[in-house]
This record gives structure tokens, C-alpha cells and sequence, in this order.
């Protein structure tokens, strides 16, 4: 099969990191993915489509001037015929809304994964409520989590809804290289959190677990990756706590596979998430959490060992960090759970198989209606 994997990307993030990985495995399994990057004239981010370079993988870049812009649906169905593809796999309510008006004439079978509408503002909210009802003209859609598909149901979108979890790419953690080595001390436990610095991810609250947390502990550093509109904003909360020389902002990075492992425990304060990557990466590398019970979270955790508490509550944050500050042997032993059940349920080789079978599925039942419609004709005219 060949699949044109669509996205309009503002930076490097869930479902962009979900789609690469996702393209890498069905290459590496006998599939082929062609992966169709929007270039936006007001946000031209095209990280995705660097990354998926540099694995080896097929990129087309479309060319999108505005909100509306005819030429962009015009590329995607060039795209479609002069690559080859069988069926469009889209990522995020941009390439949904695409791909839709470039099937009025190609007819190509279409699949969207539905990673989660993680706004706030009202215009985000009103552009996942046009995404669900798009995503009812598609011919199969995937969930990323129970949460994500329950919403798809209550609005109405049911035809072909599978839940498929988001997979992460199993790498060695043993000699890693130390990717915050400047903030390694023999004595100094290292509290990491990684993600857009906007206001669904809760940093806010995590920075007053911190100042609880420091306020206990002399030797704990907590870093976080990953930039956004709040800096300025959490960068001053820090400073109002008086914990600016133990909260340290590190930036985008571009080598998390090699960051991970230089925690010891990982945070995720979000208020709301689909199926967060940053969580499966931070298990995958063998750390131990603590998170907040939004989305799909704690299906991921499961029985690996790692805190859950409440999400925006900064106490209760605190005392989950403090209870593996506290302990390191069940530190240790989470972090090794947390691998374990990563290798065993969310990886990019059990989500690639996973889509095989649904991109198969949708094809027979096309390839199926298609004979079925054209079977009546062909017999009449066998009987004249």
C-alpha cells in the first residue's frame, strides 16, 4: 500500500511526532507512506517534514495561502495522482478539511486520526466542532484514546471508529548520552517535564509544586522543555516563588530520545491531553512518572507503579514527587515497570500494525462496494 499521511503543522508535537513514527514503521514493514506537509504563509513550520527527511521518508510540501486557498486542494489531489496513493491518512482538523474538498474528484478512500482538540479558546472549540462533523464524511476515523473516541460518538461519528493508541519508536536506554548534562550534579535529582508552554498543559501548577517541593528538598532541579506563549509568564512565576535558581526553562529541543533518560522522574501537570507522546517517551526511556488522570493517561500508567493525582492541583503534585523523592528503590523499580509496559502495549510496531489492518479494512469494503455497484450493469448487458 502507499499512504499519503497529511498534516498542517505548527511545530513538532503529538501528532507530528505519532505520524513520523507511524510512516517509519510501515516502511520498515513493507508500506509505503508519502508524508504531505502544509507550508502556511501565516505559521510556515515545517519541522514535520524535516524530521520525516531525515528518516528516509517521501515528503511532498503544499504550498497554503490562508485559511482557504483552492490551489492548496489542487497539490493534495496532484499529490494523490502522481504518487500513486491508495488511500489519504490525515492528522488534525486542517488536513481533514483538505483532504475532504480534494475528493470530489479523485474518489480516494480517506482516514483520519483524531488526536485530541486541545484549545481552549473559543475559536480552537469552534474548529473541533467543524472537525467532528468532517470527520463523519471520512471512511474510517481512528481515536487516539477512550476519551477522544467517546467524543467522537456523542458527535454522531461512528462509521469505522477504532481506537488505536499512539506508538512510541523503542530505542536502547542504556549509554545514552547525558542531554542536560549541564544540570547534572552527583547529589542532584533532576524533575523533568517536557511540552508547549501554553495553558492546557498545567505548567503553571507544576511550578507550585515546585516551590512546595524545593521548599523540602535542597538537591532537586526541575527542568522543562519545550517553549510557547507563557513563557514570560511562568518564567515570572518562577521568580515571584524565589525558586528561579531550581526551575530552569531549557527550550525546544530537537534530541528528547536523548533527554529522557537524563531524568530521573518525569511530570505531566496537563488539564487536558488525547494520548500524550511525551508520557509514552518519558516510560519508554525508563522513567517514573507522575501525572494527572486526563485523557488517556491512566490507561497508559496502568499497573506500572508510577502517581496519579487530580489535574490542577499543585499540592497534590507535590506530594506525588515527593513520595519518589522519598523512595528511590520504588523509583527505580516504576521506571523499569513503565518500560515494560511501553515495549508491551504502546509501541510504534504494535500502532503501525494496527493501521495496516484498518487502511486494509477500508480498501476491501471499497474495493467491495465498487464491484457491487458496477456488477448489475455488467450482467445486464450479459444477458442481452
Amino acid at each position: 500500500m502507499k499512504i499519503l499521511q497529511l498534516i498542517s503543522s505548527g511545530g513538532f508535537y503529538g501528532a507530528e511526532s505519532v505520524l513520523v513514527n507511524l510512516s517509519t514503521e510501515l516502511e520498515r514493514i513493507g508500506h509505503h507512506s508519502v508524508v504531505g506537509v502544509f507550508e502556511n504563509s501565516a505559521n510556515r513550520n515545517t519541522e514535520v517534514a524535516d524530521r520525516a527527511a531525515a528518516r528516509g521518508l517521501r515528503v511532498v510540501r503544499i504550498a497554503c495561502r490562508g485559511q482557504m486557498d483552492w490551489g492548496a486542494v489542487r497539490q493534495v489531489r496532484r499529490a494523490v495522482e502522481a504518487e500513486g496513493i491508495d488511500l489519504v491518512h490525515t492528522h488534525g482538523y486542517k488536513a481533514d478539511f483538505y483532504a475532504l474538498l480534494s475528493r470530489r474528484r479523485t474518489a480516494i478512500p480517506m482516514l483520519a486520526t483524531c488526536h485530541n482538540w486541545p484549545g481552549r479558546s473559543w475559536l480552537m472549540r469552534a474548529y473541533g466542532r467543524l472537525d467532528r462533523y468532517l470527520l463523519r464524511y471520512f471512511d474510517g476515523v481512528a481515536a487516539v484514546s477512550k476519551s477522544v473516541a467517546d467524543q467522537l460518538v456523542k458527535a454522531g461519528v461512528r462509521k469505522d471508529l477504532r481506537l488505536i493508541p499512539n506508538g512510541v519508536a523503542l530505542v536502547p536506554v542504556e549509554g545514552v548520552p547525558d542531554r542536560v548534562g549541564e544540570f547534572r550534579r552527583p547529589d542532584r535529582v533532576i524533575i523533568g517535564s517536557v511540552g508547549r508552554l501554553s495553558p492546557e498543559k498545567g505548567i503553571a501548577f507544576l511550578i507550585e509544586a515546585a516551590g512546595k517541593v524545593c521548599a523540602e528538598f535542597a538537591n532537586v532541579l526541575f527542568v522543562h522543555v519545550g517553549d510557547g506563549p507563557l513563557r514570560k509568564n511562568l518564567e515570572n512565576q518562577v521568580q515571584e516563588l524565589g525558586i528561579d535558581q531550581k526551575f530552569v526553562f531549557a527550550g525546544e529541543r530537537k534530541d528528547l530520545a536523548q533527554v529522557y533518560p537524563s531524568f530521573d522522574i518525569f511530570v505531566l501537570p496537563s488539564l487536558t491531553e488525547g494520548m500524550p507522546m511525551a508520557l509514552l517517551e518519558a516510560m519508554a526511556a525508563g522513567i517514573p512518572v507522575v501525572a494527572t488522570t486526563v485523557g488517556a493517561v491512566p490507561e497508559i500508567i496502568g499497573d506500572s507503579g508510577s502517581t496519579l493525582v487530580a489535574p490542577g492541583d499543585p499540592g497534590a503534585l507535590a506530594a506525588g514527587i515527593r513520595g519518589l523523592l522519598l523512595d528511590k528503590a520504588r523509583r527505580q523499580e516504576a521506571g523499569v515497570q513503565a518500560r515494560i509496559r511501553v515495549e508491551n502495549r504502546f509501541s510504534a510496531s504494535a500502532m503501525a500494525t494496527q493501521y495496516v489492518d484498518l487502511y486494509q479494512h477500508i480498501l476491501l469494503r471499497r474495493r467491495t462496494r465498487n464491484e457491487a455497484t458496477t456488477f448489475p450493469r455488467s450482467a445486464r448487458r450479459d444477458a442481452v
